[in-house]
This record gives structure tokens, sequence and C-alpha cells, in this order.
């Protein structure tokens, strides 16, 4: 994708193993696990309420700068089996969204009985370039997975007219709070447009930061090669200020 790396850290290493064997030792007392992502204080191994607290409480920290809000997310999957969850995390919308984000820099893996969890921050004094933008599919890559079943995922993205499966998710990543756009373009490579629902962080009521999703209303085509074209403006609203650039991007790929 072009992103810079990732590091697994050991406090968040720490700190999704804490979470997930809280997640085991309530599984049946459905009080304590009604939201996967937050616990309960009255709940056997408690640590913090919140994923983020949680992250603080096992060592991790990260200071906000003009370049560095140190944003905190977690992804869950209910496997107990690192390589299906990440599978599934890949494959979706929301999970995949801060696993494969250029800015997320410090990540976590823990596990328990039917959990696997990642926790994620930004990384204490490591930055992204604002003018990165990278995508997944990246730009020449093959084998790229044709569906995706939305109805597995929380919350629901939006429904195609169809109903479900859609085409794979497309994400693109820039730095961006709100994104314009003047170009939207989704189809086969040198043919027809595809009939597709596109989300950006200011339409997926707070779930989708960073980000520019797009994916069409039913299942590819095998051993197809598509492009995507997107042109517009994002704006970045932080502590220092509103920013504003310009984008246009465009990149391949080929269906298994």
């Amino acid at each position: 994708m072009g992103s810079p790396c990732a590091t697994m850290v050991a406090s968040l290493n720490t700190s999704a193993t804490k979470h997930c064997a809280y997640y085991a030792a309530n599984a049946s007392n459905q009080t304590c696990i009604a939201n996967p992502h937050a616990e309960v204080s009255s709940c056997t191994d408690f640590v913090a309420a919140n994923f983020g607290d949680r992250e603080t409480d096992a060592g991790y920290s990260c200071k906000p700068s003009a370049t560095q809000s140190c944003e905190a997310s977690e992804v869950m999957a209910f496997d107990d089996d690192p390589t299906a969850a990440l599978g599934q995390w890949i494959g979706s919308i929301y999970h995949r969204s801060p696993l494969l984000d250029p800015r997320i820099r410090d990540f976590g893996y823990g596990n328990a009985t039917s959990c696997d969890t990642i926790d994620l921050g930004e990384g204490a004094g490591s930055t992204t370039p604002a003018d990165v933008i990278v995508s997944y599919p990246y730009d020449g890559m093959t084998g790229v997975a044709r569906s995706f079943n939305g109805a597995q995922e929380e919350p629901t993205p939006p429904v195609p007219p169809g109903g479900w499966p859609s085409a794979l998710p497309v994400h693109v990543y820039m730095l961006a709070t709100s994104i314009t756009l003047t170009t939207d373009e989704f189809g086969v490579e040198g043919g027809a447009q595809l009939a597709h629902q596109v989300m950006t962080p200011q339409s997926a009521g707070g779930y989708l930061a960073n980000a520019l999703v797009l994916y069409g209303n039913a299942p590819l085509t095998a051993k197809t090669a598509y492009r995507v074209h997107v042109a517009g403006t994002r704006q970045n609203k932080s502590f220092t200020g509103t920013t504003s650039a310009n984008f246009d991007v465009s990149f391949a790929f080929t269906t298994q």
C-alpha cells in the first residue's frame, strides 16, 4: 500500500490480552458483554470501561501534537484464531479501517476462548506525513476477493438496493475529518461503471476516520480488472484549526 510500517507494542499486547480474558470470563453473562468493546465494573476481570482507558492502564501513552491526534481504537473477533480473525477484519469496512490506516502505527494482539482483540494507537512521537494517500486494494493488486456480507459487521454499513452480498469494499485512506467528492468513478478497467455505495467520515456516524470507502452494489466478477478514480477536497479539523487540500487518486486491481 505504501504506508509507513506499524510496530507491535508490549503494552497494547497486554491491554488486548486482558480484554479477551474479561470477555472469556464473562461470556455467559450478557450483561457483561452486551457491548463486546465495553467492560462493566461489577464483572470478573474488569480493567476499565473503554479501550482507551485500558490501553493507558497497560502503560501505553501518546501525547497529542499539531501533527498527531493520538487516536486509539480496537477491533474484535470471536474465533480464538488470529489468522481467521485477521481475514475477517481485512474483509470488512469498519474493522479494516484502523488496521490499515497509515496513521495507526502501534498495535497489540491478545486472545482467549472465543476472543481475538487488537488494540491500536497512533504511537507516541511517530507521525505520518499529512499528504500520504493509500488504498486497499492497492494499485496493481491481484487475487482480490469479490464480495462482502455487511450483515455480519456491526454496525451494519449502508445496505445496497439488492441487499447483501456487495462487492468487496475499497478504502482510500487520507488525513480527513470530512471529504467532498468531485469525481467518483468505480468500474471495469476500460469498460462499464458500477453502481456503488460511497461512505465518507462525515456520513458514517463516527465509525469511519481518515478514509473514503466505496463498494459495488453486487459482487465483482472473477478475474476482472477494476479501476477506481476519486478526486475532490479533504478537510481536516484539529485543535490547531482546519486545513484543506485537493486530492486526485486513480488505481486498479484484479479479482481472484
